[in-house]
């Protein structure tokens, strides 16, 4: 059951006369299928260790607000203790905050800052932000200090937002709204001033942490124990199998592209990095193991190449090799104009090149295949790549049809506009399409 505390309930059914089981089941309907939530915060402690929290469910108020731990997961808070609760509302309305009504007075309620507005303070932007490295997918809270942005917080999970920015003497309260489906929760970050420009030491920090979880994972490894055991070949115990050992190589690999967030990674951290990749073999890995690779490569050529040798005498990473030996991102260019459609005055920028890998993306994301068998390697780094089976790309192969225009085949006719305004810039460059 979803509520602040069946002592609340309790108090409730002595004011109103109501049985238990029917406020029960009043205040569990976020618990129910369909039902949007929002666990949000409305104020907070400057040092960030509690939170005054209200819950909404499908936009009406649907339990007592909470003055809670802030270091609980504010996604399932209905379930934590609290320190006191609150009348925030009713059905139909919903209170300021200075409105509130505690059942008591503890002595954290007076150390709280208020949030300027209970959803969004529109501060997003002007002295924190969220920014996300495109090649690992991770975010991270970023503050501008003295004319920079400077990371302060790797964000891990679900989609983030700053909603809510308090400025202190000695430290800022960000606020931050994630979003899952239909269920939202704010987190609370308290970030010292003094403490913004240390990105160094979050890197080493974070390091180290990696490489104390991936040192543990290889002994795991060298034993043949859980989760490195052989993977069974029934497709339901290798269904489990793979779970397992995503769960054990999951939270490693977010320690890595966590600290990511701070400062590059090291020919020795992408070692280990790509093992893990490897290892967990989810789809995107081959893709994040590429694009983390050449970012060391254009920094560092030598240390790269040297880093190819190891990774090419390690079994558990041969099959990284054709893909990292490619040493090749071309779709990184382009792959945002796949959707919407464009026209031929939007693409006309592109390079030849480019233009002719967003003719090779667009036959890709239709389940083309490529008689080349690099651009087969290339596109099962994406998750998106389905390619059709080898039986029906033969019967496609010999139809005249699709032979002469296969910019018309039906599986590409999510792209047909934009299809046309490439081919009509080849023409217009005099480049040939594509093959097959």
């Amino acid at each position: 059951m979803r509520i602040a505390g069946l002592r609340c309930m309790a108090e409730l059914r002595t004011l109103l006369g109501v049985p238990l089981v029917t406020l029960a089941l009043l205040f569990a309907a976020p618990a129910m299928a369909g039902n949007e939530t929002y666990a949000g915060i409305a104020a907070a402690s400057a040092d960030g260790r509690y939170a005054a929290v209200f819950y909404l469910s499908e936009g009406r108020v649907d339990a007592p607000a909470a003055l809670l731990r802030s270091d609980r997961n504010m996604e399932h808070s209905y379930e934590e203790p609290a320190l006191a609760t609150a009348a925030c509302g009713d059905f139909n309305t919903f209170l300021e905050y200075s409105r509130w009504t505690w059942d008591k007075r503890v002595p954290e309620l007076s150390a709280l800052k208020v949030f300027s507005d209970r959803f969004d303070d529109k501060s997003d932007g002007k002295r924190a932000r969220i920014a996300w490295d495109p090649d690992t997918v991770m975010a991270r809270l970023e503050i501008l200090e003295s004319e920079r942005w400077w990371p302060v917080r790797a964000l891990p999970g679900e989609v983030a937002n700053v909603t809510g920015t308090i400025e202190l003497s000695d430290r800022y309260l960000i606020r931050v709204r994630r979003d899952a489906d239909i269920h939202h929760w704010d987190e609370l970050y308290s970030i010292v001033r003094a403490d913004v420009p240390a990105v160094g030491a979050r890197w080493l920090r974070g390091r180290g942490e990696a490489l104390t979880a991936t040192g543990a994972l290889r002994e795991l490894r060298e034993k043949g124990a859980r989760p490195f055991t052989k993977r069974p070949r029934g497709a339901r115990d290798a269904q489990a199998w793979d779970y397992r050992r995503a769960k054990a190589l999951d939270p490693v690999i977010v320690k890595w592209e966590s600290a990511g967030s701070f400062g590059p990674f090291t020919p020795q951290d992408l070692l280990d990095l790509v093992w893990l990749y490897a290892a967990r073999a989810k789809p995107g890995d081959k893709l994040r193991a590429l694009r983390v690779f050449l970012r060391l490569k254009g920094r560092d050529p030598q240390s790269a190449q040297a880093l190819l040798a190891v990774l090419g005498n390690d079994p558990d990473t041969s099959e990284m090799m054709p893909i990292l030996e490619q040493g090749r991102d071309p779709l990184k260019n382009v792959e945002h104009l796949f959707w919407p459609a464009r026209t031929v005055d939007e693409l006309r920028p592109l390079s030849d090149d480019d233009l002719s890998w967003l003719h090779r993306g667009f036959w890709a994301m239709g389940g083309f295949r490529f008689a080349d068998p690099k651009f087969n390697e290339y596109f099962s780094c994406f998750d998106w790549y389905q390619p059709v089976s080898e039986k029906t790309w033969k019967k496609l192969m010999a139809d005249s049809f699709f032979q002469k225009n296969p910019n018309k085949a039906v599986l590409v006719e999510r792209f047909w506009k934009t299809l046309d305004a490439v081919v009509e810039l080849e023409k217009e460059r005099g480049l040939s399409s594509p093959e097959l």
